[in-house]
């Protein structure tokens, strides 16, 4: 990003911000929440630290994944906004954007928003003594587990008024964000012959990177989510293949978004490329060179018959 267009240098605090957010979720879910599987129950045994906190780590691991995966999307939404600032080559919003107030007022909202979100989402969590009940209740098979376990009962209503609120308010900000790139797109080739061929490659490929990375949590939460609450509701109980699937699938999300940017963003790719290259070469055996001996033919000549006759 040091050698880019000037708007693409402002845009590493974007960058870093989101990169943040990502590092966060990603710490959240694998080193503190540790989920693994207990299906066919709608929850997971909490095998990271938080385990050593019992009754309150599992309620703490839900509503930390909760919070950090839609900080993530959101700032994902700003790095966009300020994608859009730079295509309509407004000043004023994009200073607005830049301005330490601007920041200020996105973590003073965000900061109470996600203090109250993993409140409620702490009280969906059922207490570990009343866990036996709800499963006997729903005639479930429940597999033994050292660790605390993290069960929502699927048909409480606020359960069901929760979760649906937070699919509806991520699905919005997943359109929210499809609009926001094919508007970018339409403005870069409007402006495609004002802009440097350096500048238009690099904006083109920034803004692929982030369409790509609005696919991911489609592919990696929706979709197995959307699996999960179909199955119970019909009830039909998913196996625990599917259940580890829809875990593994869940701690890719973070290293999806990485690689997406990386790959399609060019000068990522080549200081990327170029750091492996250098570590494969430090690490790679060379065997030992073999000299070649190379024989070279007698010249059957006057001068040299003369010379050995001589001898």
């Amino acid at each position: 990003m040091t050698r880019s267009p000037a708007s693409m240098k402002e845009y590493k605090k974007f960058l870093i911000n989101f990169t943040i957010h990502d590092m966060m979720f990603a710490i959240s879910y694998g080193f503190l929440f540790g989920p693994q599987s207990i299906f066919p129950v709608s929850g997971a045994a909490v095998s990271g630290v938080f385990r050593f906190f019992g009754d309150t780590g599992a309620r703490l691991s839900f509503a930390v994944v909760i919070v950090t995966g839609s900080n993530m999307m959101l700032a994902q939404c700003f790095c966009l906004a300020y994608r859009m600032s730079v295509m309509l080559d407004n000043k004023c919003f994009n200073r607005f954007l830049l301005s330490i107030f601007c920041w200020c007022l996105f973590y003073g909202v965000k900061v109470p928003i996600n203090l109250f979100v993993g409140y409620l989402f702490t009280l969906l969590a059922v207490p570990q003594a009343k866990i036996w009940e709800k499963v006997e209740y729903y005639n479930q098979t429940f597999p033994e587990s050292p660790y605390p376990i993290l069960y929502v009962d699927p048909f409480e209503m606020f359960t069901i008024l929760l979760f649906g609120f937070v699919v509806l308010a991520l699905a919005g900000m997943e359109l929210f964000q499809i609009a926001f790139v094919f508007f970018i797109l339409r403005a870069l080739e409007s402006k495609k012959a004002a802009l440097t061929e350096k500048s238009y490659r690099l904006q083109k490929q920034l803004t692929f990177a982030l369409a790509a990375q609005l696919v991911v949590p489609i592919v990696l939460i929706f979709f197995p989510v959307s699996y999960g609450v179909i199955c119970r509701y019909v009830g039909s109980d998913p196996s625990k293949m599917a259940g580890d699937i829809g875990f593994f699938l869940f701690a890719t999300y973070g290293a999806c978004n990485a690689l997406l940017t990386i790959f399609f963003v060019k000068p990522y790719y080549d200081f990327t490329l170029r750091k492996l290259q250098r570590i494969f070469w430090c690490f790679k055996f060379e065997p030992p060179k073999k000299h070649s001996i190379v024989v070279l033919h007698s010249i059957n000549s006057y001068a040299s018959n003369v010379t050995a006759n001589n001898y």
